[in-house]
């Protein structure tokens, strides 16, 4: 890294740190995107999805969606309770699942996976059930007494989750994690039958009471390295390995800006009754400085900065602030599109973004290329 960061040192500052916010090491505070002079990415549209083209699917919420080693496109729509499956020219394959307590069927899913040539469903406080890819059932994990550490914890398993071979990743909130008392927003470790094995970062959550939708920080690469931020109103993302051991952190310089009032308008008024039961606070003023974390295929790291389409459910698209550093947390390039929501995903060099709730409104895929 060193190497690295003395070739643009004009570009990025390395901050010795001696606090325990950012000890061990540096932390690399960047300053201008190495690739400020030209278009270091571009998004070409491969197909869409529109869910009146064909009676087979209809998407109501499309929650999360998911590649098979094949490029096959996995949807989720937790309303209807179903796994629709598409080719890589955007074709209908076939569904899975139903709504029910079948071995083939699920009531609500927080999440769902594919490793190992297996689709592994997270039902929200049951466990992790799971398929062969024609959607038969192979096996059942019961969650245990001892899966999320506090003594108030609730089911946010899954909002990021992902098996690797002999153990679990999953994020989780609990209450009182350190004993501190205060709502921890965590990524941790767990053994393949649903044991806690490792906490391996969490941050404070107490701005999941502010409204009504979350971000997702948590991000993976191909070394098991994991992503996470320190703070909500910081740019600040730590590395760590899959023990959780710190193994450097990055951010670059930011000036936060608040929701817009076309964001601000919207949600007073859709969650009004909400807010005004106590239920939700109105939005706050200023959205998370990271919004999302993703990684790709080269490793490099995409950053959903501000304000973006869906962190509020919105029905509208808005222009999103994308950042994208390498593996050693240099900043690469920053760039604007209405094409990445907070739902979208990275697989296999395609950006996927989800419709917004509008009728008709279509699941895109894009191929991402780089001009290095």
């Amino acid at each position: 890294m060193r190497a690295i960061c003395s070739a643009i040192l004009s570009s990025l500052i390395l901050i010795n740190c001696s606090d325990k916010n950012h000890d061990p090491g540096t932390f690399l505070l960047n300053k201008e995107p190495k690739y400020n002079d030209r278009e270091f990415v571009t998004l070409e549209k491969l197909f869409e999805i529109h869910p009146a083209d064909s009676e087979n699917h209809y998407f109501e919420d499309v929650s999360q969606m998911e590649v098979d080693e094949n490029g096959n496109l996995f949807i989720l729509d937790n309303s209807q309770r179903i796994l629709s499956v598409f080719d890589t020219k955007g074709d209908f394959i076939k569904r899975m699942g139903s709504y029910g307590q079948g071995p083939r069927e699920f009531e609500k899913l927080d999440n769902f996976a594919i490793f190992d040539n297996k689709i592994h469903l997270h039902e929200r406080y049951k466990g992790i059930k799971i398929w062969n890819m024609e959607g038969e059932y192979l096996d059942f994990i019961t969650l245990k007494s001892t899966f999320y550490p506090g003594n108030n914890s609730f089911g946010m398993f899954g909002q990021f989750f992902s098996p690797f071979g002999k153990f679990y990743l999953s994020s989780f909130c609990a209450d009182d994690l350190d004993g501190s008392n205060l709502r921890k927003y965590a990524i941790a470790r767990y053994t393949n039958d649903l044991k806690i094995d490792t906490v391996i970062a969490s941050l404070d959550a107490h701005f999941f009471d502010d409204f009504a939708f979350q971000p997702t920080y948590v991000a993976v690469n191909s070394d098991l390295h994991i992503y996470f931020p320190e703070i909500r109103d910081q740019y600040i993302i730590h590395k760590y390995d899959i023990n959780g051991s710190r193994i450097g952190s990055f951010g670059r310089v930011y000036e936060r800006e608040p929701y817009s009032q076309e964001i601000t308008g919207w949600y007073n008024d859709r969650f009004k009754r909400q807010i005004k039961a106590g239920r939700y606070k109105p939005l706050p003023k200023y959205p998370p400085v990271v919004s999302k974390i993703m990684v790709d295929e080269n490793d490099l790291v995409w950053v959903i900065v501000g304000e973006s389409t869906l962190d509020c459910y919105q029905s509208f698209m808005v222009n999103t602030r994308v950042d994208i550093f390498d593996n050693d947390g240099i900043f690469l390039y920053t760039f604007k599109t209405d094409m990445i929501s907070w739902f979208s995903e990275i697989r296999n060099g395609k950006l996927y973004t989800p419709p917004t709730p509008v009728e008709n409104n279509p699941v895109v895929a894009y191929k991402i290329n780089y001009n290095y």
